[in-house]
């Protein structure tokens, strides 16, 4: 029998022989005259490097795999029982199809956003993103779906007669959610197909957009596929870890999620969203004051893409670590000549050209702020705001931000979709935060 120090100098003559890359996995236990069957359970190969290698027959059982390497690998006909799996690793395999259909599906989150849908599985990853969009035959109000996802994405782009296209968000003005509930069909049978059988949980990301009826038949839809556990959080919970806001904490923090047109105002307390509100102001409002700015002072017209060239000098002038260069260089229509003609921006100048948006942004804030509490207002500033605008235009006039409205703000330099982020930590951090969050199913 094989003692526990002859287990462990097993992995260590396997680590060994990896990294000196003389040798490969299964040539190494063979050379030790190993047993496949019984001599390999409960052992730690973190990390270990099992690429191209056949490890049918294999008895894992037991083991942990954490970082392991199986790229080109043969897996489908290993024992894994009880074994702490890298199924992110894993997906590398050669046969991975075959391998996962033995396996339970990992719980599952899905975001629903206005434009993709993405399901990230826990100790996987992200294993579908599509768009968000669906072909259609007939009129409006009768449609007869004929693809989804990716599949409808191609029909677009190949300009495929007699198909019209729709997605989830463009439908939100009316009560029929046949798209949503077409999108959402697809996108789960798509991947429990992978799976021997369905997860124990499925968490979703429900956009701001969804009624309360669209939300009752997304967790009816997804019960009725075998799932034993449907929770639903608001995107703005989501986007709030995504962007590494501790949400759940018993102290108030706040968002500014700048959009094109207006900025969504979110303050986060104990495990949900206690205020939600827009105010008229977004990056459009920034463009259009650089406009008006080159009118009135240096008597040119400039394009919105001249506009949004010149912003982004301005708020990186405004950063802390800004360029070495004092002026920049735009060009637009004299208003008295009708010529096209240059002016210099001087960077003494920027804090002044962004001033008439940054106080007005900062004006609305107080207003939302005032009808809050003195002390939960001061738990705000303690923590200091968030701010992004999903497009890094703004990075750099934070300290602006933070001056007109008196409450230090930050900017995020996460990007992306925010919303599986967000959803993907609460998978991973389930049992610490289940009881913490407030769900827009309970």
């Amino acid at each position: 029998m094989i003692t526990e120090e002859g287990r462990q100098t097993i992995v260590d003559d396997i680590k060994r022989a990896e990294l000196a890359e003389s040798i490969g996995f299964t040539d190494t236990v063979r050379a030790a005259k190993l047993q496949r069957g019984k001599d390999l359970t409960y052992l730690d190969f973190s990390n270990c490097d099992f690429s191209r290698q056949d490890l049918g027959e294999f008895n894992f059982e037991g083991c942990i795999f954490t970082g392991a390497n199986f790229s080109k690998a043969k897996i489908s006909k290993a024992h894994f029982h009880d074994a702490v799996l890298d199924l992110k690793a894993m997906s590398e395999a050669d046969d991975w199809e075959l391998f996962a259909r033995t396996l339970q599906a990992p719980d599952f989150a899905l975001a629903l956003t206005r434009d993709r849908t993405q399901i990230y599985a826990r100790r996987q990853g992200l294993i579908l993103d599509e768009p968000a969009i669906a072909a259609y035959r007939g009129p409006a109000r009768r449609k007869a779906v004929v693809a989804i996802g990716a599949e409808a994405q191609r029909a677009k782009e190949s300009g495929t007669a007699a198909l019209k296209y729709t997605s989830p968000a463009a439908e939100q003005g009316s009560n029929d959610a046949t798209v949503l509930m077409e999108l959402l069909d697809h996108s789960i049978q798509r991947t429990l197909d992978q799976y021997a059988t369905p997860p124990d949980l499925v968490l979703v990301s429900a956009a701001a957009w969804m009624n309360s009826k669209q939300r009752s038949a997304i967790h009816e839809l997804i019960k009725a596929a075998g799932i034993a556990e449907v929770r639903i959080i608001d995107e703005a919970i989501s986007k709030g870890f995504g962007l590494g806001i501790s949400v759940e904490a018993p102290v108030a923090t706040m968002l500014l999620e700048i959009g094109d047109t207006d900025t969504t105002i979110l303050i986060y307390y104990a495990g949900e969203a206690q205020i939600s509100q827009s105010i008229g102001v977004g990056a459009e409002t920034f463009v259009s004051v650089i406009k008006e700015y080159c009118k009135n002072s240096h008597g040119i017209e400039i394009s919105r893409d001249e506009s949004i060239s010149l912003l982004r000098e301005l708020v990186e002038w405004l950063s802390p670590v800004s360029p070495s260069k004092d002026k920049v260089t735009v060009i637009g229509t004299s208003l008295k000549t009708g010529f096209r003609e240059s002016r210099h921006i001087w960077k003494q100048d920027s804090e002044q050209i962004l001033e008439p948006a940054v106080s007005l942004l900062a004006e609305k804030v107080r207003g939302i702020l005032s009808k809050l509490s003195p002390d939960l207002v001061d738990e705000i500033a303690q923590n200091r705001a968030v701010m992004f605008d999903g497009k890094m235009m703004l990075s750099g006039v934070e300290a602006l931000v933070s001056k007109y409205l008196r409450i230090p703000v930050h900017y995020s330099l996460r990007f992306g979709n925010l919303e599986i982020a967000g959803c993907s930590h609460i998978l991973d951090n389930w049992a610490d935060l289940k009881g913490l969050l407030k769900f827009a199913d309970d």
